[in-house]
């Protein structure tokens, strides 16, 4: 459901109009990216990264949400200055998450497409009442004794950023069948794991070859041999059907980012062995390479 909102940035004081929808299948509330930006409003950083996923449980296009804004938000007579994630929203703005709607708990006339603000709780601010911010329960939370001292009308607001944020709006018959079957196709690939590899079982998904890991201490470098030689490579000729299927392995591997073009004089001979279903499994000569590589 879509209801009109009004921001404001407690930077600049500049308000605007949007419109916002409202989800319950987004566990809390975000602003797009490119929005944001635009809008020149005052993005933070997160302490940590957040991972953000899609509806069929793929992680959003944006990656990891890293930043966050705080702004005022109007909806109708109804005040509340609240955090909002940052990340790819598609078309959309601004999505009022599940967390918003517990707390407001908010009346929908889904026929009428009206909503009313009648079982807020009391702190909220209404007109001529007080604006106010998540309240926490001091006295159930355990204060790290290295916090800073404070002065007397002196708070701390505590934030639980979470490990990951649900981003899915509903879901839709198509929706259900593709995690059908990529909880099968799940089931499939860890029967044919060991045991004892069963815990990394995400590794050895497909979709885990389309992105690198961090960068990190000890990241992975091949190192050549001192006075080590590009070489040529041989050339093997192949069948119509091979060619077909070289094209389709290079389009797939350049449009996912897997390979890209090079220049390099250095290059490993490329050929296909037919497997026992009859289909052609691409295989790449790195013998010379692996003969001038050190090994660690």
């Amino acid at each position: 459901m879509d209801v009109y909102v009004q921001i404001t940035g407690l930077d600049s004081g500049k308000t605007r109009g949007v419109k916002a929808l409202l989800d319950s299948g987004c566990s809390t509330c975000c602003i797009d990216t490119d929005y944001a930006q635009a809008e020149k409003l005052d993005i933070q950083e997160l302490p940590q990264p957040i991972v953000a996923r899609n509806a069929d449980n793929t992680e959003n296009i944006s990656g990891r949400i890293t930043h966050y804004v705080d702004l005022r938000m109007r909806i109708g007579p109804h005040v509340e200055t609240r955090m909002f994630l940052l990340t790819c929203l598609g078309k959309a703005r601004i999505f009022i998450g599940l967390d918003w709607l517990m707390e407001h708990n908010p009346e929908v006339d889904w026929q009428e497409q009206t909503m009313r603000s009648s079982r807020c709780p009391e702190r909220c601010h209404m007109r001529g009442h007080k604006e106010h911010q998540a309240m926490i329960d001091m006295d159930a939370i355990d204060l790290d004794t290295d916090a800073p001292d404070l002065e007397e009308g002196e708070s701390i607001l505590l934030v639980d950023f979470g490990k990951e944020v649900d981003l899915r709006l509903k879901e839709t018959p198509a929706q259900k069948f593709a995690e059908e079957a990529e909880k099968e196709k799940e089931r499939m690939t860890e029967g044919k794991i060991p045991d004892q590899y069963r815990e990394f079982v995400k590794v050895f998904a497909k979709e885990s070859f389309d992105s690198l890991p961090d960068r990190r201490a000890w990241d992975h470098a091949i190192e050549l041999k001192p006075g080590s030689k590009a070489v040529d490579c041989k050339v093997y000729p192949l069948s119509r059907n091979e060619q077909v299927k070289l094209d389709e392995f290079l389009q797939e591997n350049l449009a996912s980012g897997r390979i890209r073009p090079s220049k390099s004089p250095m290059a490993s001979a490329f050929f296909f062995v037919k497997k026992k279903d009859g289909s052609l499994r691409p295989v790449q000569d790195y013998r010379k390479l692996n003969e001038m590589t050190i090994r660690n």
